[in-house]
């Protein structure tokens, strides 16, 4: 390729396209935000604070190098969609655990120049009001899926000392129908 600089940058945003490539994971619970900060929350059922931003630190080289290796093919969007699925698997061993609700909640989207390209709904759907009080046992409410989650991921725990290997929402979907759930 030959030109000048201004030329072979032109060349590539003609290529590539310009604006935002975004990914987000969102935790759509009411308690998400406090549980990922309460740094001083024990959790005898498993999972830790910083769920989310704890996994991402550690893991956005890696995503940037994948996006990066991929951008002249199709601008980083299938990239951007693994890492998301990645960080999203990593809220499903991370999270805290009370009833499970909250490791199943990971909601991973890929927007591209504001437009959606990619979004794959949560495996739990945010808790009302009358679903969180059933869940702490405020009143008697009939059982949902949660015994069912909290069954998959007894079945499938990460590893000892916090070396977690997310398991993936596909598996858990593919799991709970195998139980017949």
């Amino acid at each position: 390729m030959s030109g000048t600089f201004d030329e072979r940058i032109t060349a590539l945003m003609e290529q590539v396209g310009t604006g935002d490539l975004t990914g987000r994971v969102e935790v759509n619970q009411v308690y998400a935000r406090y549980q990922h900060e309460g740094l001083d929350f024990r959790h005898p059922r498993g999972g830790q604070a910083l769920y989310l931003s704890t996994p991402l630190m550690e893991r956005f080289p890696a995503y940037l190098e994948a996006i990066a290796r991929t951008v002249l093919d199709d601008g980083g969007k299938h990239a951007m969609e693994a890492a998301v699925e990645n960080l999203s698997e990593a809220v499903a061993v991370l999270a805290p655990v009370e009833f499970a609700n909250l490791r199943a909640s990971g909601h991973p989207t890929v927007t591209d120049n504001g437009a959606v390209v990619y979004d794959r709904a949560p495996l739990q759907h945010r808790l009302t009001e009358a679903e969180l009080r059933a869940e702490r046992g405020l009143f008697e409410a009939p059982s949902t899926k949660k015994a069912h989650e909290a069954a998959w991921l007894a079945a499938h725990p990460g590893e000892p000392g916090g070396k977690h290997r997310p398991q993936s929402h596909a598996r858990m979907a593919a799991w709970l129908r195998s139980q017949g759930h």
